[in-house]
């Protein structure tokens, strides 16, 4: 794992890790569209034909990047959920944690999440598939702990996932996609462990009776 800057999840060429890395300080500088295969060559101190070679165009270093992101994610996810007790388990804890990973996560690979994100603005084929496959399957982590707690009895029967997990995505990616907002206008770091641990308490607070049964 490189801290802060884009995640590996086994060993892979070198040469493409670099070339990844320069793209990713080009990309979340100046956004995709506005970069060129050469610049990346350049900010790479490589040939523009090496990163044809790994990566066949431009498109393709921006998939590995995506690709990686998302599927060490996923992995964080499983592993949370292989650890579940299940004596008293709690729903609601759950979720949260969920949403602490998520939130670190991003603090932890800033640049790649903004572009990430920046990225999933535009319509592309590859901004389809990613959000078919990954965006999809995170609201299906979501729903399928919603439906679970609901039958457990622990969550309201009434709550309206829908509305309620775009709420939730909304509340995580929010600062860290806008991080300027957050220090230049509420003058508070998104990064810090103050920000992160007050934030993910308020969050817990505010939804803990929109989502807990009441007994």
């Amino acid at each position: 794992m490189i801290r802060r800057d884009w995640i590996v999840r086994k060993p892979v060429n070198r040469t493409k890790v670099h070339i990844a890395q320069a793209a990713i300080e080009l990309f979340s500088r100046q956004g995709f569209g506005s970069t060129s295969i050469r610049e990346i060559a350049q900010k790479a101190n490589v040939n523009s034909a090496l990163i044809s070679y790994h990566f066949k165009n431009k498109q393709g270093v921006l998939e590995m990047i995506m690709i990686e992101y998302f599927e060490n994610l996923f992995e964080r996810f499983a592993v949370q959920r292989i650890e579940r007790t299940t004596e008293a388990f709690n729903y609601f804890d759950e979720l949260m944690k969920i949403v602490q990973l998520l939130i670190r996560y991003q603090c932890e690979h800033i640049k790649v999440t903004r572009m990430i994100q920046r990225e999933l603005s535009v319509d592309s084929t590859l901004v389809r598939e990613v959000m078919s496959t990954y965006i999809a399957k995170l609201k299906a982590l979501f729903t399928s702990l919603a439906d679970e707690g609901i039958s457990a009895g622990q969550f309201r029967a009434d709550l309206n996932q829908d509305m309620k997990l775009i709420h939730v995505l909304s509340s995580i990616f929010f600062p860290y996609f806008n991080p300027q907002i957050i220090r230049e206008v509420f003058y508070v770091d998104p990064m810090s462990e103050e920000y992160i641990e007050t934030y993910i308490q308020y969050l817990a607070n505010i939804w803990r009776s929109q989502f807990v049964r009441e007994n």
